[in-house]
């Protein structure tokens, strides 16, 4: 696992003040709800606002408008058209981009860094996956959580690991090396 992109609802500064900010997740039945979609499996989550609220078994939402482009339902919500779900890193620091606050956490993708295991000891494979680690680790939007242990493995061997906090460095226990993490 490299990280997890955040998500969370956006509203236009003109949506807001023409329609108001909803507080809880059954106030958007009376708001324009913008959905990603169709969504494949692995990215439902992005549908979280229109199930949001709602009990077990109850039919979701009715979307305003489905978009298959995050860019362009980021578009849509900053054109004021409704209340999307996008996540942090499209949205950034500059937006104008109100974040709508339901007192639920919208859920969040995990991203992996995956390929076949026949190539574990590939030294292109360790080399493009130090890369793309260390960046993943400067990215500004990636956010480590620092009090639970993480049970993971080696991505060179393959063996079992636990991912162990410590003051300002994360620790990878390895039966070879112990790897250093910053957090």
């Amino acid at each position: 696992k490299l990280f997890t992109v955040h998500n969370h609802a956006y509203a236009s500064p003109d949506y807001v003040q023409s329609n108001g900010m909803p507080q809880t997740a059954a106030e958007l039945d009376n708001h324009k709800i913008l959905a990603f979609g169709p969504t494949p499996t692995f990215l439902s989550d992005l549908g979280w606002l229109l199930r949001a609220g709602r009990a077990e078994g109850e039919l979701p939402r009715d979307s305003s408008f489905m978009i298959n482009s995050i860019y362009g339902l980021r578009r849509a919500v900053e054109s004021g058209l409704g209340i999307g779900v996008l996540p942090d890193y499209i949205v950034g620091d500059n937006s104008p981009l109100i974040r709508v606050s339901l007192g639920e956490e919208a859920p969040g993708i995990d991203t992996y860094f995956v390929y076949p295991e026949e190539m574990r000891n590939s030294k292109r494979i360790a080399v493009f996956r130090d890369f793309v680690v260390s960046k993943a680790r400067q990215w500004k939007f990636c956010h480590v959580r620092k009090s639970a242990q993480y049970k993971c493995f080696c991505l060179i061997c393959s063996h079992r690991m636990t991912y162990m906090p410590n003051t300002g460095l994360h620790w990878m226990v390895h039966p070879f090396e112990p790897y250093i993490v910053s957090g």
